[in-house]
């Protein structure tokens, strides 16, 4: 791979002046450039900010403006005295959905996640028994027996029970869905904290369900017990949400 400074000095941010964009978001699809063209992947570090001025000939005023609105769009990271690096983050925000400003429960958000899940899920898991690749499918039975340990130590689980999910989606092949899961899996999150950690024991099995179809490329089973695995948990807040009305209506 070229060095960062060798790419971006095929860059001209200056080409297509006719565009009439500001300087500053001409300068932020030149980083954008620098980073795509050198193959950086979330956690590298860009150059400095006196290189990258004079890499993409800015001021590092403007520098700075591009940098900040691509920190806002996570698609980078600032460190102080440590620099600028790709963010894991993937550019996708904070809060896509806006569910902010949604005027629900958390179990009701919790609810509505899992509805979506269940239509997409599934396809992804049964994708993934199609196209994984005999690592792929190494990764993902590690992954899952890395999850089931922590449950079993009682350790928390989130973000490698949120990483069992993304090797699925990424053996899946689809590019979207590699894009998408980070996003649903907001609700994972939601699901531990809704349900108490009650599952943890049927999200073992269900994991080691999911992961052995993948490996026997059994795209039904693996489609099947993703759809149980996402039932249980929407089947138990549902629940919660109708005996919270029933309580409130005593």
């Amino acid at each position: 791979m070229s060095g960062p400074g060798e790419s971006a000095r095929c860059l001209n941010i200056y080409a297509d002046d006719k565009n009439n964009k500001p300087l500053a978001e001409k300068t932020v699809e030149g980083l954008i450039g620098i980073i795509k063209g050198n193959g950086l992947k979330p956690g590298d570090r860009l150059p400095n900010e006196f290189d990258l001025a004079k890499m993409l000939n800015v001021g590092r005023s403007t520098l700075r403006e591009a940098v900040k609105s691509l920190v806002s769009r996570n698609i980078l990271v600032t460190q102080r005295g440590a620099g600028t690096f790709v963010s894991s983050l993937n550019g996708i925000p904070t809060d896509p959905l806006g569910l902010t400003f949604i005027e629900r429960s958390d179990d009701e958000i919790a609810l509505a996640f899992n509805e979506v899940r269940q239509v997409l899920e599934p396809e992804i898991a049964g994708l993934a028994a199609l196209n994984a690749t005999n690592k792929q499918k190494e990764e993902i039975m590690r992954q899952c027996e890395l999850v089931e340990g922590l449950i079993k130590r009682r350790a928390p689980y989130y973000s490698e029970d949120m990483e069992f999910h993304r090797l699925l989606a990424q053996a899946s092949g689809n590019v979207v869905m590699m894009q998408l899961v980070p996003i649903l899996h907001h609700a994972i999150g939601k699901n531990i904290d809704r349900t108490n950690n009650e599952l943890a024991g049927e999200t073992v099995i269900w994991h080691k369900n999911i992961a052995v179809a993948v490996q026997r490329s059994d795209a039904v089973g693996a489609r099947n017990a993703m759809f149980i695995h996402i039932e249980l948990n929407r089947r138990m807040i549902y629940e919660k949400i109708v005996a919270g009305k029933n309580a409130a209506a005593r």
